[in-house]
């Protein structure tokens, strides 16, 4: 609210709320004040949705006080008969404000506003008023936007509120205003909040030369649970809109006929360049778990420098950490060129390959673990398939438990069976794509 309702300064105005126990939420902003013959007043509609009688407890904590010192505060009870709805209102002590903690069986739903009215008691605004609970919560560093922000000559202006969650840590959080051409307003703001309580922001964009601002935002992050909010004054008062973090489009819904996203490692450019001692590659897809996923696609570009030795050099291979089979690994053979393919079992296969020195191939690897495991490898030289074989394997479970990863490799840590077994010292890896499909 416009200056004398609430004090207009971010380190001074805290609003503190207690730990919550289950079934307990929080009205952010409570307040009944008379600023300039408008009085703004905190209401509740309340459903008990329920077969039987409940009972709501509410429990005003004033601005400027310990939400965890319950000394002298004094909690209210209010009977709810079966599958009613009413509109509570006085839930605010006379000229107030502060934080309102609401608990009750999780058959009561809430919904909060705040009412503008004028001297003779006609409604001059309201606008909608979360009721803050777990579900509403931002995980530590998360940033979020308040968008649609408001403050011009005409009498429009913003306050912002920050609720810290945090059932006994103090938290750090940052708010950063901005224009609609992303140009910063002002200095960012910085400040520590006590468990369970606010800080608001009165009339936020209140600063020297602003002039007039539309479409402003403002980027919250705080390091421990929070949850931000909105409040938009339309001229002077006759109007007002709460504002909601934005939505992200990290939706999991899908239009109609889409799949699910695939997951995917994507390295373009040179990625691995095995040489003695960081000879080995691994990277995790990010699979999700216990998911059954039918096929894993690999491709990449190589450069086959020379053969270190006639025998055995480590290329790639697929694996499931934590006690999970290794699907498959692929050596080259120096002394003939051959594609020897460990299948996890303790058997290989044996094929002769197109291998030369000093060429460039791409590779293109899918392990299909549907109607019966197997392997296609497929060998192009610009932009030419010059090798294609399709052995079997043996696994055919591409799902990882939560404590395990599907995890790509290539090269090999060092030499083993006295230097039969050798990394590929000296070549070049490229533009690394790997997929897993559930189809």
């Amino acid at each position: 609210m416009k200056r004398a309702l609430l004090v207009a300064c971010a380190a001074c105005l805290v609003l503190v709320a207690t730990p919550a126990i289950a079934g307990t939420a929080y009205v952010p902003l409570a307040v009944d004040k008379t600023v300039d013959g408008r009085t703004f007043s905190t209401e509740l509609w309340v459903t008990n949705a329920g077969q039987q009688r409940r009972t709501l407890s509410s429990l005003f904590l004033e601005e400027g006080t310990d939400g965890s010192v319950r000394d002298g505060l004094e909690e209210t009870a209010q009977g709810l008969p079966a599958e009613t709805t009413q509109l509570l209102t006085g839930v605010t002590p006379d000229g107030k404000a502060g934080l309102l903690e609401v608990s009750g069986a999780p058959q009561i739903k809430l919904t909060g506003q705040i009412r503008v009215t004028d001297d003779t008691g006609a409604t001059i605004a309201t606008t909608s008023m979360p009721v803050v609970d777990s579900d509403d919560s931002i995980a530590a560093g998360e940033t979020l936007s308040l968008q649609g922000l408001q403050r011009t000559d005409a009498g429009s202006f913003t306050d912002i509120g920050v609720v810290n969650l945090e059932e006994s840590d103090i938290i750090e959080c940052v708010v950063t205003l901005f224009r609609v051409d992303g140009t910063q307003v002002g200095p960012t703001l910085v400040g520590n909040l006590p468990p369970r309580s606010l800080v608001y922001l009165d009339d936020a964009f209140n600063l020297p030369n602003i002039g007039n601002l539309g479409g402003a935002r403002a980027e919250v992050t705080c390091d421990g649970i929070f949850y931000p909010y909105g409040l938009v004054w339309f001229q002077g008062l006759q109007e007002a809109q709460f504002v909601a973090p934005s939505a992200s489009l990290s939706s999991e819904f899908l239009r109609p006929g889409e799949r699910p996203p695939v997951p995917t490692v994507d390295l373009p450019g040179g990625f691995f360049n095995p040489v003695v001692g960081a000879s080995l590659f691994e990277v995790d897809l990010p699979v999700d778990k216990n998911t059954p996923y039918q096929r894993v696609v690999v491709e990449f570009d190589m450069f086959l420098n020379r053969w270190q030795n006639p025998l055995f050099h480590g290329l790639v291979g697929l694996k499931r950490t934590n006690g999970g089979p290794q699907y498959f690994g692929i050596f080259l053979r120096g002394s003939n060129s051959r594609t020897i393919i460990d299948r996890g079992d303790g058997t290989d296969v044996s094929i002769d390959g197109p291998w030369q020195e000093r060429t460039n191939y791409s590779v293109r690897l899918e392990y299909n673990a549907a109607n019966g495991a197997s392997l296609n490898v497929q060998v192009s030289i610009g932009g030419q398939v010059i090798y294609n074989i399709n052995p079997a394997m043996t696994f055919t479970d591409l799902r990882v438990a939560p404590n395990q990863d599907l995890r790509l490799f290539m090269g090999l840590s060092g030499s083993f069976d006295g230097g039969a077994f050798l990394p590929p010292w000296g070549w070049n890896f490229r533009n690394l794509t790997v997929q897993a499909f559930e189809e």
